[in-house]
């Protein structure tokens, strides 16, 4: 019996030890590390925190649709 797969589905690539909250997907955000469900990168995130000096919870609440755990998952 052959199994039919959708190749986009295979394409989305799980960062290890992050669970399901990292991804990077080929044609979406250029294929960087982001949130899951978000086009916000991993590394605006960090640039974030290192730059502008913002804690895990001001970066949460800039962004509404991220949890804090979002941000400490991308911060890892």
């Amino acid at each position: 019996m052959t199994q039919t797969q959708n190749p986009k589905a295979e394409q989305a690539a799980e960062t290890p030890g992050l669970g399901d909250r990292i991804v990077s997907t080929p044609g979406t955000c250029g294929g960087k590390p982001r949130i899951a469900g978000h086009r916000i990168t991993v590394k605006h995130i960090v640039l974030d925190h290192q730059r502008a000096g913002l804690g895990p919870d001001e970066i949460a609440s800039t962004y509404p649709s991220l949890t804090l755990a979002d941000v400490y998952a991308a911060l890892a």
